[in-house]
């Protein structure tokens, strides 16, 4: 996926992503419906960001009392520009280097 991130993308664009903490798979609901999650291990996702240009700009992990960037608490959810991570998940904020 992050080749077709590359060719999307313009320089210095932004990108954000959410991974899960560890390699691995996950089963979970979001709004009532069966959500299937897999994720790569950080430095597999960090080798592939690498080779595809991009460079990582913050890495917020979400956790049971996760403040959200106003401060305030919301049940272990963090909310970052109108988007919802839930408990446990990381949340890298990317720019190319391009």
């Amino acid at each position: 996926m992050f080749p077709v991130f590359r060719a999307h993308a313009a320089p210095r664009a932004v990108l954000m992503f959410t991974s899960g903490p560890a390699h691995g798979e996950a089963m979970g609901t979001f709004e009532g419906e069966p959500l299937y999650h897999a994720s790569l291990d950080s430095a597999e996702y960090r080798a592939l960001l690498d080779e595809n240009g991009f460079a990582v700009v913050a890495r917020l992990r979400t956790g049971p009392a996760a403040a959200t960037p106003s401060g305030s608490r919301n049940s272990g959810r963090q909310v970052l520009a109108g988007h919802t991570a839930l408990p446990g998940t990381i949340r890298l904020i990317l720019t190319t280097r391009f």
